[in-house]
């Protein structure tokens, strides 16, 4: 039911032809655009005018949109207005009632509203694809939408490399990123220990691992007693 939110998105954009050789998919609020319609980004502390030739698209997560916005971002904005319109949810039950027979938690997991935007999502970005792209970079956190983005680029442009960057700090039960036919080519990790639980516990190979500092995360002084 919480689908509904999603039926009413909204795409913007200054351009209908893209031709950039770099996507990132991220996330943003309103305070990260600055006035001349730039946007910084959190998780890359980088400038999107810095990226000439690089195309982001942001999944947008506040309801007023900023006034500017340069020509080298594409927005997509899952949650605008609540919909009465269930037709598309009573499609996608449907189309996913075979699992029912199957398992009960499997086909309760495929009508989920991450499945429905994750669907919402690949149809409209993956007409952003051409031969000129060869990179794509996430924010990566192993949702729905992003794997299921990485297995279509896959499977249709073999001349696009795929990289997860994760970017949140270490986890305890990090199932979401466990290695699948889903999982980006490459990944950054930022921490020794990280390498150790995605090689011995999460089935990624040392030469699927790019290690760099952190771009999020700086190091600083933080007392912790008490806490």
């Amino acid at each position: 039911l919480y689908s509904l939110n999603y039926l009413n998105y909204k795409i913007i954009s200054n351009k209908t032809e893209f031709n950039y050789k770099k996507i990132i998919i991220t996330w943003a609020f309103k305070n990260d655009f600055k006035k001349d319609g730039s946007f910084f980004d959190r998780y890359f502390k980088i400038n999107s005018k810095k990226l000439k030739d690089t195309l982001w698209v942001i999944v947008y997560r506040d309801k007023e949109m900023p006034k500017n916005i340069q020509k080298n971002i594409f927005f997509i904005k899952p949650e605008n207005k609540f919909s009465l319109n269930i037709f598309p949810i009573l499609k996608l039950i449907i189309i996913n009632l075979h699992f029912l027979f199957k398992d009960k938690k499997l086909f309760i997991s495929s009508i989920s509203n991450h499945n429905f935007f994750s669907n919402l999502f690949l149809n409209e970005v993956k007409r952003l694809l051409n031969k000129d792209v060869k990179t794509i970079l996430f924010t990566y956190e192993g949702q729905i939408f992003q794997n299921r983005f990485i297995q279509y680029i896959s499977k249709k442009f073999r001349n696009i490399t795929s990289i997860g960057y994760v970017h949140t700090p270490p986890m305890a039960a990090p199932f979401n990123l466990v290695y699948n036919s889903c999982s980006p080519d490459k990944i950054i990790l930022s921490g020794k220990d990280q390498i150790h639980c995605f090689t011995k516990f999460l089935g990624w190979q040392k030469s699927k691992i790019i290690f760099l500092p952190s771009f999020r995360f700086n190091k600083f002084n933080l007392e912790m007693k008490n806490k």
